[in-house]
């Protein structure tokens, strides 16, 4: 049996909307809705070396973030969390609808070795 839930619209009103399949793979979890609407989260984790010198920091090669657990039909709204300690995101760009893209991570220190666990989640469609 399908769950319904509620959304609302531009203007506020409440319409049901059905999920009409729940994936959950190696790249995280989706939720496809019946109205079009995917929403994609999960956790991501990776060991960078950041050793990059820039003035008085230093940052990471660039990092591949991977693929959302299912394709959208166009850039969904993204939204990305995390990292380790003082080791922070910097700077991120889109790949589109497959790919949540790449990012870069900065620190006031060189590190050999350091391990970050990156959390997101993306509202789009998937028809």
């Amino acid at each position: 049996m399908a769950k319904v839930v509620q959304l609302k619209d531009k203007d506020g009103l409440i319409y049901p909307s059905i999920i009409v399949k729940t994936i959950i793979n190696n790249n995280g979890t989706a939720i496809q809705y019946s109205d079009g609407t995917m929403i994609c989260y999960g956790s991501k984790s990776f060991t960078v070396t950041c050793n990059q010198a820039v003035g008085n920091v230093y940052y990471t090669p660039q990092v591949s973030l991977g693929d959302y657990p299912a394709n959208f039909i166009n850039t969904p709204i993204l939204t990305l969390g995390g990292g380790a300690g003082s080791l922070n995101y910097i700077e991120h760009n889109y790949s589109g609808g497959t790919s949540l893209g790449y990012c870069w991570f900065f620190n006031p220190t060189s590190r050999a070795s350091q391990t970050i666990r990156i959390s997101y989640i993306a509202i789009g469609k998937w028809k």
